[in-house]
């Protein structure tokens, strides 16, 4: 079935895309789905859809009164740069943030809260539980997170506020996440429990803590191109950046040695065994790719750096090209 979009393009958008002359004004050119004519019309951005995804298009954009060439595939794009240094030999996050227990908490009604992170610290996540499977209740029994929260719509804090994660333990799922509402997000220390609303026996173990996926809110965005720099500031052998690709379904419990994550998508250890730190010599990494992520499904993007030696990295950057396909 044939569709037509219709896109304008602003100045600032042009601008974005590379077209850096002066245009006076653009107009907009309709084409359905499976056409494409031989040339643009003069004064106008013409664009039209594929589908490398079922349901969300791309867009070729091509100049004014020219023959057609793919400029850009997706709407906009940005380059995210994102420096970075170590210090302590150990796990950094450099985009989004996992911060965990590495044991399960295993709650009952007798002892039905766990409490986890730091108080007065300002890391702006969300909760999340991870189920080793179902839990048991005589009645009906939730697991909820309490803490401060930071409305980041509204700008609003509020000093005490509950969130439901699981409704009734007994359809939690092994290895499928629940997590807090992501624009509510919590500071501060966090409490997990089992709330008993009708019954008198209930249990769930489950792994735990917050976390912070880039999403791009709930919108569907395709990542380009991942490329890394560093300066290192001693050897390491065991340095590498892992770049994970999250959902809902792709984590593993653990009742201990539990890591946050999933397997990572890429990972400089690619390049093995050529893929050292030397001190005071510059490490890259490039690659390209399609990653693509919809937030409204719960997929994210974290970029994880390990480093096994102190200052192993004295500084960096991380350069991070994406591209929205939908909202």
């Amino acid at each position: 079935m044939k569709r037509a979009i219709a896109v304008v393009v602003a100045v600032c958008g042009l601008l974005a895309l590379g077209w850096t002359t002066s245009v006076a004004r653009y107009y907009r050119f309709e084409i359905p789905i499976g056409t494409e004519p031989d040339s643009c019309p003069s004064n106008t951005i013409c664009m039209w859809a594929e589908e490398p995804v079922a349901g969300f298009p791309f867009i070729k954009v091509t100049p004014s009164g020219g023959g057609y060439s793919e400029v850009v595939t997706g709407i906009g794009g940005q380059l995210f740069t994102l420096p970075f240094s170590t210090r302590a030999a150990g796990e950094y996050f450099v985009y989004g943030n996992y911060d965990y227990s590495t044991t399960d908490a295993i709650l009952t009604q007798a002892t039905p809260t766990v409490t986890f992170g730091d108080a007065n610290s300002g890391h702006l996540d969300w909760a999340f539980a991870l189920p080793g499977g179902a839990g048991t209740a005589d009645g009906d029994c939730d697991l909820t997170v309490s803490g401060t929260t930071f409305n980041t719509i509204t700008g609003v804090r509020t000093g005490s506020q509950t969130q439901t994660l699981i409704d009734d333990v007994t359809t939690a799922t092994l290895n499928t996440r629940a997590e807090s509402d992501i624009n509510i997000r919590f500071i501060g220390q966090v409490s997990f429990d089992l709330v008993l609303n009708s019954g008198t026996t209930c249990a769930l173990d489950f792994n735990y803590g917050l976390m912070r996926e880039e999403r791009a809110d709930t919108s569907k965005v395709y990542f380009r191109r991942f490329e890394i720099e560093a300066n290192a500031g001693a050897n390491d052998t065991g340095f590498k950046v892992d770049i994970l690709k999250s959902t809902l379904t792709n984590w593993t419990y653990a009742a201990s040695g539990f890591v946050a994550g999933p397997a990572p998508f890429a990972t400089s250890t690619d390049m093995a065994p050529e893929d050292n730190l030397v001190n005071r010599k510059t490490w890259s990494w490039k690659e390209f790719t399609s990653l693509y992520i919809d937030g409204s499904l719960g997929e994210g993007v974290v970029v994880r750096v390990t480093t096994t030696a102190v200052n192993a990295v004295d500084s960096g950057y991380i350069n991070l090209s994406t591209q929205f396909s939908g909202f």
